[in-house]
């Protein structure tokens, strides 16, 4: 009997453990696909999991010898919201993405970047989109720290 209760304990835990690693909130990097010199919009996708997010801020590290000019615009679910960017260094680019009448943030494509595969870039190719965890983070409503989980994206030269 205490067996059995020591193993029902248990798998509630496991069960309890992997609801919360879900309901994280996440931003991803979209997958597309390009061509040599082509311009091309990358979605950056949130999903709240139903957290009242106030502000997303990341880091997107690229090679800028694959992919230049890139050019940040709000994406629909990013209407009404401010974004403010910043080149780091060659390669690095800083986005936030925030509301001044502090209203949350909705699940969708949240900002669009425009990269330029440049020339130089062969049939075949992938083009890393990666965002830099130690810098990637969210606060809700109540200014709080908010834990936010990441997928990377590349992009596929045709």
């Amino acid at each position: 009997m205490k067996k059995q209760s020591l193993l029902s304990i248990v798998a509630m835990l496991v069960v309890s453990a992997s609801a919360f690693a879900s309901s994280q909130p996440a931003v991803s990097i979209a997958n597309i696909s390009a061509l040599p010199t082509q311009t091309v919009q990358v979605p950056i996708v949130l999903a709240t999991q139903g957290v009242r997010l106030a502000t997303v801020r990341m880091d997107i590290k690229y090679d800028p010898l694959l992919v230049s000019n890139p050019l940040v615009t709000i994406g629909p679910a990013g209407v009404g919201k401010t974004v403010s960017t910043n080149t780091l260094s060659s390669g690095a680019l800083r986005v936030s993405l925030f509301d001044v009448q502090n209203t949350p943030l909705s699940d969708g494509t949240i900002i669009n970047i425009a990269f330029t595969v440049t020339s130089s870039v062969t049939s075949g190719s992938t083009i890393n989109l990666i965002f830099d965890s130690g810098t990637l983070g969210a606060c809700d409503l109540e200014t709080n720290d908010v834990v936010i989980t990441s997928e990377n994206g590349v992009i596929s030269v045709n």
